[in-house]
């Protein structure tokens, strides 16, 4: 009976790591050496796992934080007085949500087929090359001096060329679009994420300056009365 036991845990357990190689490594493989028929299956048939999505969107974070504290002196590491985890994190997620919602305002005004949560998989799901790419390139960077320089580059290059080919298809596949009308998508969608950054920054700016007002209005009133 416990050997019987023991063996439903172990297959269990082959089980969870096989699906966690087919849906977090495997299926997004898929999405870039098959753009147009992984990102319609993506869509039509459902393909996408949320947990996936989140995954990734972690992994992000880990990859940048890793980056940016553990790089190696050639490539700029080593000084990690200036880093902020909490402004690295909510940069990230906020970027995301941004892209989010300007990508899918910008459909709407040209038709498009793709939904808040298709888009926001998307994104993340994008994120997958350049997230193993940033961490073995954050690893060689330990270990190379200036001349392999070039090694750390390319495969930082790669990963973020790669996400943004991910992008382009995924977001073609989620709304549906042609090339043409995907690329004019993407344009306005960079327009419409700068102009959310200020108005958001132009809210803060007013905020601070109505926050400061109050707080020099009491201080006049304590310095007068009390």
């Amino acid at each position: 009976m416990e050997q019987v036991k023991k063996q439903h845990h172990s297959s269990k357990i082959k089980y969870y790591l096989s699906t966690f190689f087919k849906e977090a490594f495997k299926r997004p493989l898929e999405l870039i050496i098959h753009p147009i028929s992984g990102w319609e299956d993506f869509k039509y048939d459902k393909t996408s796992k949320r947990w996936v999505s989140f995954f990734y969107l972690i992994m992000m974070i880990m990859a940048v934080i890793i980056n940016k504290t553990l790089k190696g002196f050639v490539v700029g590491g080593g000084n990690i007085k200036d880093f902020r985890l909490f402004n690295t994190i909510l940069t990230i997620i906020l970027s995301v949500v941004v892209a989010t919602i300007a990508n899918w305002c910008v459909g709407s005004l040209f038709d498009g087929k793709g939904k808040i949560p298709e888009i926001f998989r998307v994104i993340n799901y994008a994120f997958f090359p350049y997230v193993w790419l940033s961490i073995i390139a954050t690893i060689i960077s330990n270990f190379i001096g200036t001349d392999e320089l070039m090694y750390y580059n390319i495969l930082m290059g790669i990963g973020t060329a790669l996400t943004i080919w991910m992008m382009f298809f995924g977001l073609k596949g989620v709304h549906e679009n042609s090339f043409g009308m995907n690329i004019i998508n993407i344009i306005f969608t960079i327009v419409v994420i700068a102009i959310i950054i200020f108005v958001i920054l132009l809210f803060f700016t007013f905020m601070e300056r109505i926050l400061s007002w109050i707080y020099a209005v009491y201080n006049e009133i304590k310095i007068r009365y009390f």
